[in-house]
């Protein structure tokens, strides 16, 4: 099974801010089992200009409360690529997490604005 295997990182799509399937109660203890191992998952919204806020919803609490990272407004495919190079570069699950609310490369908006993106941008890609 996947929370068996060699993953190191998930990237999920999930309603609008967040919200992932109720009455899906296996759902949530399988995230939790991947996180308890060690593997990063990160939550995006399927919505084209969504934003995760997991504490929107009580089942984003939930996911939060176990450690699944927000992907903000990033794009899934903006969150395969930073999971992707974030994992290359040795990052543990907590360092992931906080790099995943750095932009590196613009993919993400800093408190809800894009004016400061790149700001110390040099000294974000050096610190990783």
């Amino acid at each position: 099974t996947l929370a068996d295997s060699a993953v190191r990182g998930v990237v999920l799509l999930l309603y609008g801010t967040g919200n992932a399937p109720a009455r899906k109660k296996n759902f949530v203890s399988w995230l939790e089992r991947l996180i308890d191992r060690g593997v990063a998952v990160i939550a995006c919204s399927q919505c084209v200009r969504g934003t995760v806020e997991l504490n929107a919803y009580a089942v984003g609490s939930q996911l939060s409360s176990i450690g699944v990272i927000s992907g903000g407004d990033m794009t899934c495919e903006a969150a395969v690529t930073k999971l992707s190079y974030l994992l290359g570069r040795g990052l543990s699950p907590s360092q992931i997490r906080s790099a995943f609310n750095m932009s590196i490369r613009g993919e993400i908006s800093l408190n809800g604005r894009h004016d400061d993106l790149f700001k110390g941008f040099g000294g974000v890609v050096s610190k990783l």
